[in-house]
């Protein structure tokens, strides 16, 4: 009987050690849950104004021109205004430009390039290939890389760029009645030059 006494409490031992084995992973738990967590890309908008009333504009036209120019006069200071409306900040912005008429952009002599309120004339090489030694709307156009790395980097600031250009003293004759028009492309980028 011993036996069974001692087979009995051995069962009623492992019986208790199961049950407080069982009952030790017994834990409280709670679940929670975060929903619609959205990932989106921001926007790049650059906008554009002038001394028109033309203003936070995508393009705009006749911001820079001059009439009735005689060898030797210049423009008033003319401006267009650059603006990152969007939500992501930019790094800077390059002005690239065309001619309607190269010959006639070769005496059209830059005198003011400045970009809040910085001379910017040496960024764009004089090219020599106009048969002059000046800075002109010709040699603008033919530097295909523009005016590079102009500071656009926060949002919704105006950023100033004047121009002021004069019908060169050796414009002649044949520079009578003639015109350019000149078109400007700026283009707001995210990263600089260096790392493209």
């Amino acid at each position: 009987m011993i036996n069974k006494k001692i087979a009995l409490s051995l069962m009623s031992i492992v019986a208790a050690l199961s049950i407080m084995a069982g009952a030790t992973y017994a834990y409280f738990s709670d679940v929670g849950t975060s929903n619609n967590n959205v990932f989106a890309a921001g926007t790049f908008d650059l906008k554009l104004s002038d001394d028109t009333p033309e203003t936070n504009q995508d393009n705009v036209t006749a911001s820079f021109g001059g009439t009735n120019l005689a060898p030797g006069s210049c423009t008033s200071s003319q401006q267009l205004r650059l603006k990152n409306s969007g939500t992501v900040a930019g790094n800077h912005a390059d002005i690239t430009t065309s001619n309607s008429d190269s010959a006639m952009a070769a005496f059209l002599r830059i005198q003011t390039l400045n970009y809040d309120s910085v001379d910017v004339r040496s960024k764009i090489p004089e090219s020599g290939s106009d048969g002059n030694t000046f800075l002109d709307l010709a040699d603008w156009a033919a530097d295909l890389k523009g005016v590079e790395d102009l500071p656009l980097t926060n949002l919704g600031t105006d950023h100033t760029f004047d121009i002021v250009v004069c019908l060169d003293e050796s414009a002649s004759n044949p520079q009578q009645s003639q015109s350019d028009t000149l078109n400007i492309t700026a283009t707001l980028m995210q990263q600089s030059h260096g790392s493209e």
